[in-house]
């Protein structure tokens, strides 16, 4: 039998609508560095693409990062020592163009989607022949480039021709706001016309501007400096408010300015960490630094550069440490796990299933029999000890039924009483190895296993019927007439009124393609499709009509090729629970979700059950990582 190391994660989701403040408390704070895959610990800028990969922009290259592995990217060309001396690479990420990639020497690439490899497009040096040093890259909503460098702001036009537009300025960094461009400069905030770039004003003289970022809801322009801390533009009125407490720190360089949500903007200061600020009090917050007396804390102070990624996570890159993920925890977490001496603890923590009885007792099967926990009260009791329990199933009046690797099938009350024990040796099963046990629409009960064949007792009747299907992982009820077996060799459909039976997915189908056939977890689909959950071939979309398929592997973002447990959200999403953490696809889209620190170093993570109990107003959703 394969063991599953498990830990038990119980996710409250309440949903509040009110204005939350923003605290380290919010964020479990992962790192990745050289142990991860990454090319430097040196990182200047951060984004996340139309697939939800993050981009890290490093001092030696370009890594791409899916939330488990690191590929890395050099960017082709011939460099002088003199380039590679204090270089710097940056990132852009626009939804029409696509990925860009830039260095300090005015070299421009973009990425391609189809080579996977990032091709030079542009170098600015060459272009206006002479040295350069290029800081900001910026396309405006028409597709026109432009380049903000130590010489000034160029402008790329429609004939390709590259044309200064600001001349003699020292330019940090570029923000759109409407028709205007704001140009962040080492002598102040220079305001331009997209239309007409030859008309311009001067803000803020004598101002070493290094960050710019407009909020453009609030039609405010956030100014980042060095050595003059950070202050606020309406961009009516030109009056400039400076923010009141900033303290000491806020005279460090302020590197990066950041959108959060609607209340919140974050700051990064090199030197200082990584600062929340309320929009509307214009008070700052320590979010995270070096400090280390909580979980949540950075490697590194020289914050270059922080961002916040489609699920809310925020990813915060600084010159010695690499980047440091701040995953958000939505939902308050409490682990539930075995706790030596503790009788009011799991009994194990390998856990194979979990099922919530009527009365909102929740039911842990375990490799050393059935843990019961009273929700209400929050004490345990254990039944079937040392027994090795595989699958539950709770019947219409409150009874569970067990399916043990070795010992059969038991039938317990609500409290955990033995009503009855199935057994291979009294001729009522096939096998002792129970996978899986299910009741389908009309109370039926469906049982396979490791060896032996499919078996159903009729409710009514209580007789037996076996079916000629073997090496059962799981069934899943489709109507009142059918169930999906899921085995090692694909899925059956099996109709128990007619006998018929149909193969799918299976290896003789999948002869000439690279799929697994090893089939643990099933989904069925209204447009008669399913999802497959295989073991070492990731995830399967199956169409029965057509009997083709489309694969989601580690490639397309998924933390393991182990699929081990699907479900369905109200909001039609896909919960993806794997061998290295949990994933979800949205309209095909896959994102890693591996929110909860250490859980996804798991050796395996069999189930994901969503137990859907309302308790006021909350979901409460029971998830085994």
């Amino acid at each position: 039998m394969v063991r599953f190391n498990l830990v038990i994660t119980l996710l409250l989701m309440i949903s509040i609508a009110v204005k939350a403040e923003l605290t380290n408390r919010m964020f479990d704070v992962r790192h990745v560095g050289y142990a991860e895959g990454l090319s430097s610990q040196r990182v200047f800028s951060i984004v996340e693409d139309g697939d939800g990969a993050m981009w890290i922009a490093t001092k030696t290259g370009i890594d791409r990062y899916n939330g488990h592995t690191v590929k890395n990217y050099d960017l082709p060309g011939s460099f002088y020592y003199g380039d590679l001396a204090g270089r710097r690479l940056y990132l852009l990420y626009d939804a029409q163009q696509g990925l860009f990639a830039y260095d300090h020497t005015g070299r421009i690439y973009r990425y391609s989607t189809i080579l996977d490899h990032f091709e030079q497009v542009l170098h600015l040096g060459q272009l206006i022949q002479e040295e350069v040093i290029l800081n900001k890259l910026c396309l405006d909503s028409d597709g026109t480039w432009w380049m903000g460098a130590d010489k000034g702001l160029y402008k790329q036009e429609a004939d390709h021709r590259i044309v200064a537009v600001l001349k003699g300025q020292y330019v940090n960094d570029i923000a759109f706001a409407g028709e205007s461009l704001f140009v962040g400069t080492s002598n102040g905030v220079w305001q331009l016309s997209h239309t007409l770039p030859d008309k311009k004003r001067q803000l803020l003289e004598g101002w070493n501007v290094q960050t710019l970022f407009c909020d453009k809801p609030k039609k405010e322009l956030w100014i980042g400096t060095f050595g003059s801390g950070l202050s606020v533009m309406n961009l009516d009125t030109s009056k400039v408010l400076a923010l009141e407490g900033q303290g000491s720190t806020f005279l460090h360089p302020i590197r990066a300015i950041t959108d959060y949500d609607v209340h919140t903007i974050l700051i990064g200061v090199d030197g200082g960490g990584v600062y929340a600020i309320d929009k509307d009090t214009k008070k700052a917050r320590l979010l995270m630094n070096t400090k280390d007396d909580t979980d949540t804390y950075l490697r590194g102070n020289g914050i270059y550069a922080v961002t916040r990624d489609d699920q809310g996570n925020i990813w915060i890159g600084s010159y010695t440490g690499g980047v440091s993920v701040a995953i958000l925890l939505k939902h308050p977490i409490s682990i539930l796990a075995h706790e030596k001496g503790n009788t009011h603890s799991l009994i194990s923590n390998n856990v194979n299933d979990i099922e919530e009885n009527p009365d909102g007792n929740q039911w842990f099967a375990t490799d050393d029999g059935i843990s019961i926990r009273n929700t209400l009260s929050g004490t345990w009791k254990h039944v079937l000890k040392e027994i090795v329990t595989i699958s539950l199933c709770t019947s219409g009046n409150g009874n569970v039924w067990v399916g043990t690797y070795g010992d059969g099938v038991y039938l317990l009350d609500n409290n955990g009483r033995v009503l009855r024990h199935l057994t291979k040796q009294q001729g009522q099963l096939t096998t002792n190895y129970i996978f899986s046990v299910r009741q389908d629409m009309e109370g039926d009960l469906w049982i396979g296993g490791l060896d032996g064949c499919l078996i159903m007792f009729e409710k009514e009747k209580g007789s037996r019927r076996s079916f000629d299907v073997n090496w059962v992982q799981s069934i899943e009820p489709i109507d009142r007439n059918r169930v999906a077996v899921a085995t090692v060799n694909g899925f059956f459909l099996v109709d128990k009124h007619t006998g018929n039976i149909q193969h799918y997915a299976n290896s003789q189908e999948f002869h000439n393609q690279n799929v697994s056939a090893y089939i643990i977890s099933m989904l069925f689909n209204d447009d008669g499709t399913v999802w497959l959950g295989t073991e070492g071939g990731g995830l399967n979309l199956y169409d029965m009509k057509n009997r083709t398929v489309k694969t989601f592997t580690v490639q397309e973002g998924l933390p393991s090729n182990d699929i081990y447990s699907l479900q369905r959200d109200d909001k039609k999403r896909l919960w993806v629970s794997t061998g290295k953490g949990i994933a979800l696809i949205d309209s095909l889209r896959v994102s890693n979700l591996n929110y909860a620190g250490n859980i996804d170093n798991t050796t395996r993570l069999p189930f994901l059950l969503n137990l859907s109990t309302i308790v006021s107003s909350a979901i409460l959703s029971i998830s085994i990582f």
